[in-house]
């Protein structure tokens, strides 16, 4: 398990019975350097895009590239669903690339890595660091080789570790409402409709982040979901889509909540159809590590909920939906938490009923609240 140390663990450095190469082919020289801040997805896209064009040609397997170099080629070209990685998802990745993968297999050849030396790394990343982390660098490593597959740079994937990409979480928390309206209670009061929203809207905090004025419609009441922001490291104030196509939804909001959140438009929003709903201390966006840091982690150790973090909210609120006979397609509607294929399905059917949902949610919190 974990060592606490800082750096990748000992067993993680390059395996000795590898071929290396230092030198890495000049069609992967793609600068490490991140791109420029932008706060728009068509300046994500453009910048990405013109990351990409920024090599000189294809790489090509007579240059033995390093799984480095391929890196390199790969990080500013992957699509997902056509579109280039998010930006918070490049710099996870390249979180797991520095401490994980590439002290271990950055300077090998591709066509040199071997099971065995992925069997070995996996072992000793499980054994220093846990499951979790192991399997979010194997998933990692094995995307990669298969795109190295896919690109004819290597004639199969070493990475064939029967259920090494699967995790287990520990089953999360659900609070009960009146722990929620206590947590609301107790953080500053620009943030309790943050807390509000989170559980009985089941809204991630990057979605807050991006809320805007004229997304929140209090006489149907509805709030709706069309963006996701928040500082990425090395990228800056970053505001892209959701997810994916799930999380542009329309939710409804609990008529019991409405007082609060009428309240935080008048006091904390800024003004204007395009204001932003939620701030950070200085009129600045809402960054997730600020308001965690200052406001929801001390309020939740305050009223000794140690281990509750801002997403058991999203969790917290869902089950509380589901004890409502909502149907699994609305609660995933709800949640923004399904596949495309799964959206495009549900979609249609889900207004109906999630009017409902929020009816009872709104019971549910009457009922709780002091007489």
């Amino acid at each position: 398990m974990g060592t606490g140390r800082c750096g990748p663990p000992r067993a993680l450095q390059p395996l000795s019975g590898a071929t290396r190469t230092s030198t890495r082919p000049p069609a992967c020289a793609v600068s490490r350097h991140p791109p420029a801040p932008f706060v728009h997805r068509c300046d994500a896209d453009a910048s990405a895009d013109l990351a990409a064009a920024s090599s000189v040609q294809a790489v090509s397997p007579d240059d033995r590239p390093t799984l480095a170099a391929f890196v390199d080629w790969w990080l500013p070209r992957r699509r997902v669903r056509g579109r280039p990685l998010a930006p918070n998802t490049v710099a996870y990745y390249r979180v797991l690339l520095r401490l994980y993968l590439l002290p271990a297999f950055g300077e090998i050849a591709l066509v040199d890595l071997k099971r065995a030396d992925v069997r070995a790394w996996y072992d000793a990343l499980q054994d220093e660091r846990g499951a979790q982390i192991a399997a979010k660098s194997y998933r990692l490593l094995r995307t990669l080789l298969t795109s190295a597959v896919e690109e004819e740079l290597m004639a199969a994937s070493p990475c064939t570790l029967r259920g090494a990409a699967e995790e287990w979480s520990p089953e999360r928390p659900v609070l009960t409402v009146e722990q929620v309206l206590a947590l609301a209670d107790d953080v500053a009061l620009p943030y309790r409709a943050v807390v509000l929203l989170g559980a009985f809207c089941c809204l991630r905090v990057g979605e807050l982040a991006a809320l805007r004025r004229r997304e929140l419609d209090l006489d149907a009441p509805t709030v709706t979901v069309l963006a996701t922001a928040g500082h990425v490291n090395g990228y800056g104030w970053v505001v892209g889509p959701p997810k994916s196509a799930a999380g542009r939804r329309v939710v409804t909001i609990p008529a019991a909540i409405l007082p609060e959140v009428r309240a935080h438009l008048d006091r904390y929003a800024e003004d204007g159809p395009q204001g932003r709903v939620f701030l950070g201390p200085r009129g600045g966006g809402l960054r997730s590590s600020t308001f965690m840091a200052r406001d929801f982690t001390p309020a939740v150790q305050r009223l000794g909920l140690a281990g509750i973090r801002f997403h058991d909210l999203r969790h917290t609120g869902n089950t509380l939906a589901a004890a409502t006979g909502a149907s699994l397609a609305d609660l995933m509607a709800r949640m923004g938490h399904a596949s495309v294929d799964a959206a495009l399905r549900y979609q249609h059917a889900t207004r109906t009923q999630d009017v409902a949902i929020a009816g009872a949610l709104s019971d549910l919190i009457t009922r709780a609240r002091p007489a």
